[in-house]
């Protein structure tokens, strides 16, 4: 019974086709010898694909219809009123994917779409009825110009030219001579001129709760690079002078600096003293809220302290000093960028920068007071202070 058994494994184990051995044994040959048939039948059946395919008769591609302002020649005049069908068909596809390609961006193009598809053949119609007529000069058959084999471009738009008027001429030669050109692109129209607003916009010409302060200084010492007060001009919110007037100086002036201050020697040699100009500027500016231009110098050249509560420097104010890349902005660009204006070209004047002052805070005005209304409740402790102090 063992020896049956131990018989009818060894009939049931594969052996090698080349004299031996089991199959298991070999079995890196066996997985060999699968590779290098299954890779052949590949092979085979790639071959006998591209036999199929060039033995398959090619399809004739069809002609598509000329683009706009391209060369209609005889040929495709003939090929309209022979084989309507196949222009028909060959402008049917072309409008499907531009039809498809728009309708990927969008479905706001699938109309238009649509429309393409629906008067296709009318369009076509129309063109082969043109061509039938003569009416259209791009369907006029050229003699000269077939028999060269297009290299005569130049003498067909002549001959055309010549069976046509003389404006149509015009047009042909111009169209002839611009041909094969790049295309020009004409730069964007230039943006209206922005009308400045006035500097006096209101009819109220007593003092108002904000005010506009400008100074002007004259150089004192030895190299006139200290300053002194020598101009002090204030503007009410609609821009009417509140007080404009010279200040005879201290001390001897080194350095007028006329060609920025607009200052001369008899402006300020009877000119208000210091301590007048001081006293008639604290009494018009108290509890009122002053609008300048980096005012702190003109502040400490009139000796005047006044609350930072009630003050709005436009060389401070955040969206200004963003133009400046958080540098201080000067008036002048400030003026220009928001205003429209054109300041400061010489000789500078303290009322019209006062004046100016008033305008760019009055654009801003609404932005301003509640940006100042957040610091102060940021300063009190936010809801926890506020609370604390009612109480």
């Amino acid at each position: 019974m063992a020896k049956a058994n131990s018989a009818a494994a060894a009939a049931a184990t594969p052996t090698n086709s080349k004299g031996g051995g089991d199959v298991r044994k070999n079995g890196a040959a066996a997985q060999k010898f699968k590779r290098a048939f299954r890779k052949g039948a590949k092979v085979a059946g790639g071959a006998g694909k591209a036999a199929k395919v060039a033995a398959a008769p090619k399809k004739e591609k069809a002609m598509l219809p000329p683009k706009s302002g391209a060369d209609v020649s005889a040929n495709w005049k003939r090929l309209l009123a022979e084989q309507p069908s196949v222009a028909s068909a060959a402008t049917a596809k072309s409008s499907g994917k531009a039809g498809k390609k728009n309708g990927e961006k969008g479905k706001a193009k699938q109309p238009a779409k649509k429309a393409a598809k629906r008067d296709v053949r009318a369009i076509v119609d129309k063109v082969v009825q043109e061509a039938a007529d003569g009416d259209d000069e791009w369907f006029k058959e050229d003699a000269t110009a077939a028999e060269a084999g297009g290299a005569g471009e130049g003498a067909a738009a002549a001959a055309a030219a010549g069976a046509a008027s003389p404006n149509d001429a015009a047009a042909t030669a111009a169209a002839a001579s611009k041909k094969g050109q790049p295309k020009t692109h004409l730069p964007p129209p230039a943006p209206a001129p922005r009308r400045p607003p006035a500097l006096v916009t209101g009819q109220f010409t007593g003092p108002t709760k904000f005010l506009g302060i400008d100074c002007e200084m004259v150089g004192v010492g030895a190299d006139g690079v200290q300053s002194a007060l020598a101009r002090v001009s204030i503007v009410n919110s609609h821009g009417h002078v509140q007080v404009d007037t010279f200040v005879r100086a201290q001390e001897k002036v080194t350095d007028y600096r006329t060609h920025v201050s607009g200052v001369r020697p008899e402006d300020i040699r009877d000119a208000p003293t210091f301590a007048e100009v001081q006293k008639q500027v604290s009494d018009l500016c108290l509890s009122r809220v002053l609008v300048g231009h980096d005012m702190k110098h003109d502040l400490d050249a009139l000796l005047l302290p006044h609350p930072r509560s009630l003050r709005r420097d436009t060389a401070q104010f955040k969206p200004f000093r963003s133009l400046t890349k958080g540098r201080t902005p000067g008036l002048k660009r400030l003026a220009k960028y928001f205003l429209g204006m054109d300041i400061q070209e010489g000789e500078h004047s303290s009322v019209t920068d006062a004046q100016v002052t008033m305008l760019l805070y009055k654009k801003h005005a609404k932005e301003w007071e509640k940006s100042m209304q957040q610091k102060r409740f940021k300063n009190k402790g936010g809801v926890g202070g506020v609370e604390k102090a009612r109480r």
